[in-house]
C-alpha cells in the first residue's frame, strides 16, 4: 500500500518542516520532558502525557495524530496552558520564543500574562464549532468581545477592519455574517468564522483541535484549502491534533503519532507514511480506508487503547504489537533517532522499515 493509497488518495507535500534546511532556526516553542496528570481524587492523578520532547519551528505544521485518548488534545491545550481544572502540569517546561527573540517560560506566567498571551502569541481553534461560538451574540460582538479580552490596543474600527479581512481571507462574505448569530451559518461557515477569530490578533502558533471533525467531505476540503492558504498568506506556525491521516498528509511538515501518552513516532511527513518505523504508525496507516477503489486492504490495529490509570508495562502498545517480544513487556523503549530528523520509540524499529506491511498473523 502506497501512502497516497492509506490515507485517501492525498499526496504528502514535497517540502520538509521548517528548519530541516537551515542549521541556524531556532524553536518558536520547545516541549521539554512534559507530563500532565488529572486528579482523580482527593490525593490522586492519573498521568495522560508523559515525557513529550517537542519543537515548533517558525511557519511549520506539526500534526499530532493518534486514537481517541491518547493524550493529544491534552498536549496541545498543554502548549497554551488551558488544561481543564483537574488537568495540571507535574513536569518538564514549555518555553516560547518572543518577537524580539527573547524566551519566555510558559508555566511561570500568571493569568494577567497570560491572558495577554493568548490570541496575541499563540490563539486555539477548538473542536465544534457550535460549541465554541457564544449562540446569544453575533458575529461581530465575538470579534470584538475577543480582541478586548486579550488586547487593549484596537479600536472597534480597527477590529472590524480586521474581521472583514480576516472573513474574506477564509472565503466568506463579511456583510453577510458579521450580523449574524452562530445558528444562521453552516457548520463549514461556522468553521471559518473560528478559524478567522483564532487569527484576529495576529498569533505566531495556532493550534488546532479538530478542525474537520463532523464536517462533509467537501467542507473539509475548503477547510483544508483555506488553512494551507492562510499559513502561506499569513506565516504562522501550526499544531494540529486530528485522527485523520487525510489531513494530516495535506497540512503537516512533521507528524508526531501518540499512543499512550507519549510520542512514539515523530518525522517528516513523507517518512511518516512511506517510511514509517513504529508499528503504531503501521497500524493507523493500515486502518484507512482508501479512496482509489476496488477492494480495499484494510486491517484494523487488535485490541483497544490502554486506560491512563493501567498502562501496561513496558512499551504500552506491546499487547497490541505483531513484533513484540519479551523486552517489549520488560522496558519502555525511549524515542531515538533512526533516521535523519526520524525517531521511534520501537526496540524493533529497523524491522518494522523492512516489513511495514505484516500483520499480527504474520509474526
Amino acid at each position: 500500500m502506497t501512502a497516497d493509497e492509506a490515507t485517501g488518495g492525498l499526496a504528502a507535500p514535497d517540502s520538509g518542516f521548517a528548519g530541516a534546511d537551515d542549521d541556524t532556526a531556532e524553536p518558536l516553542l520547545q516541549v521539554r520532558d512534559l507530563c500532565i496528570a488529572y486528579r482523580s481524587g482527593a490525593h490522586r492523578s492519573t498521568p495522560v502525557v508523559r515525557n513529550v520532547d517537542l519543537d515548533v519551528y517558525p511557519n511549520e505544521s506539526v500534526a499530532l495524530v493518534g486514537e481517541s485518548g491518547c493524550g493529544k488534545t491534552t498536549l496541545a491545550l498543554a502548549m497554551v496552558r488551558l488544561l481543564p481544572k483537574l488537568g495540571m502540569i507535574t513536569g518538564g517546561s514549555l518555553r516560547y520564543r518572543d518577537r524580539d527573540g527573547s524566551v519566555s517560560d510558559l508555566l511561570s506566567f500568571g493569568e494577567e500574562t497570560l491572558r495577554q498571551f493568548r490570541w496575541t502569541e499563540v490563539a486555539v481553534v477548538f473542536q465544534g464549532a457550535q460549541n465554541s461560538l457564544n449562540p446569544l451574540s453575533r458575529i461581530r460582538t465575538q470579534f470584538i468581545e475577543t480582541a478586548r479580552a486579550h488586547s487593549r490596543r484596537m479600536s472597534i474600527r480597527e477590529i472590524e477592519d480586521r474581521a472583514v479581512q480576516l472573513l474574506e481571507l477564509v472565503r466568506l462574505e463579511p456583510a453577510r455574517v458579521l450580523p449574524a448569530y452562530p445558528h444562521e451559518l453552516s457548520g463549514g461557515m461556522r468553521q471559518r468564522v473560528l478559524i478567522a477569530l483564532g487569527l484576529l490578533l495576529d498569533p505566531r502558533l495556532v493550534i488546532l483541535d479538530e478542525p474537520t471533525t463532523a464536517l462533509d467531505i467537501l467542507t473539509q476540503r475548503a477547510v483544508v484549502e483555506v488553512l494551507r492558504d492562510l499559513q502561506r498568506e499569513l506565516q504562522f506556525s501550526m499544531v494540529f491534533v486530528t485522527h485523520d491521516l487525510a489531513l494530516a498528509a495535506e497540512l503537516a511538515d512533521r507528524v508526531a503519532t501518540m499512543y499512550g501518552g507519549r510520542i512514539v513516532e515523530l518525522a517528516g511527513v513523507r517518512e511518516a507514511f512511506y517510511e514509517p518505523r513504529h508499528p503504531y504508525t503501521v497500524g493507523l496507516i493500515r486502518a484507512v480506508v482508501p479512496l482509489s477503489g476496488g477492494m480495499p486492504d484494510v486491517v484494523s490495529i487488535p485490541g483497544t487503547p490502554p486506560s491512563f490509570r493501567a498502562l501496561p508495562n513496558g512499551c504500552s502498545f506491546h499487547p497490541r504489537c505483531p513484533y513484540a517480544q519479551d523486552v517489549c513487556a520488560a522496558e519502555e523503549p525511549p524515542l531515538i533517532e533512526v533516521g535523519p530528523d526520524h525517531a521511534a520509540a520501537c526496540f524493533f524499529a529497523d524491522r518494522v522499515s523492512k516489513d511495514k506491511a505484516v500483520s499480527r498473523e504474520d509474526a
